[in-house]
């Protein structure tokens, strides 16, 4: 018999997973009062602690907003969230894979690709803008999927040709970081 480690998983997490994706999937809309703790104990049969840990949560989430002495309102999360959500919006809540969302993160990569080659060529010199017009004439030349996976996945066997890479050669910080999942 094999067995494997369960997975912990407190309430306030089951509470702030539960409200999370119910705010996402738009089951419960922006600008709407959330309701009470009191409410939400008793309709999620959890205590209040718990809800107000994953209030408190789905606050620092940017997804809803505390207002002393009214309540909780629902905040737009496309306003107000940050990329952690984005794994969030990979997937319905039929558990399909969001074609409309990984799309448009595809294209948000395609439009930010040409400005971080620009400013990477721009300061790592001449040597660094040839291998980079040789990589874009190698893409150009061929419609090739593993190629393009060999020039921009994190795990390239070269770590200089990747999309990352270049970016932090070009001083873009921001383009390394991984969304918190």
């Amino acid at each position: 018999m094999v067995l494997v480690p369960v997975p912990k998983s407190s309430i306030s997490d089951a509470v702030f997973e539960q409200l999370r994706s119910e705010i996402v999937q738009g089951r419960i809309a922006a600008n709407a009062d959330l309701p009470s703790e009191r409410e939400l104990s008793q309709t999620l049969q959890v205590n209040r602690h718990a809800v107000r840990e994953a209030v408190r949560r789905l606050e620092q989430a940017g997804l809803v907003q505390s207002q002393h002495g009214t309540g909780n309102k629902v905040l737009d999360f496309r306003q107000h969230a940050g990329l952690g959500l984005l794994p969030d919006l990979l997937v319905t809540a039929d558990g399909d894979i969001n074609t409309a969302m990984v799309r448009s993160v595809l294209e948000l990569r395609h439009a930010l690709a040409p400005a971080v080659a620009r400013a990477c060529a721009q300061l790592g010199g001449p040597a660094r803008a040839d291998r980079l017009y040789g990589l874009a004439v190698e893409l150009a030349a061929e419609d090739d999927l593993p190629l393009l996976q060999k020039v921009t996945h994190p795990v390239a066997v070269d770590p200089d040709d990747t999309l990352r890479a270049h970016a932090g050669l070009a001083g873009w910080p921001i383009h390394s970081l991984r969304a918190e999942a």
